[in-house]
């Protein structure tokens, strides 16, 4: 019985942590109803990078968070790929070689 009991309540956290990770991407979604502009990302792009020179950007929507994925060639000719939040203009990732 202990082992039902115990089993019963590991399906019902699951099913709860489920829920809520659901919910909680939906509220993530929800909560930005306008983007900053492309232009915007890319400033705050350049500006992570040390300036440089945008090579194409995308708003990714597709992604969680929705973000811009902003390609850039630094001052010395490195290549980047900046991701920033297209909600708040956070930078998420800076990926070298991107």
């Amino acid at each position: 019985m202990k082992r039902l009991t115990l089993v019963l309540a590991g399906v019902l956290a699951v099913s709860i942590g489920f829920t809520a990770g659901t919910t909680q991407a939906s509220i993530s979604k929800a909560a930005c109803s306008t983007y900053i502009s492309q232009s915007k990302a890319d400033s705050i792009a350049l500006a992570a990078i040390g300036g440089g020179t945008v090579l194409s950007s995308i708003l990714e929507k597709g992604d969680t968070p929705v973000d811009w994925s902003v390609n850039l060639k630094n001052k010395s000719g490195k290549e980047y790929e900046v991701k920033v939040n297209a909600c708040t203009g956070t930078v998420i990732a800076i990926i070298v070689g991107g």
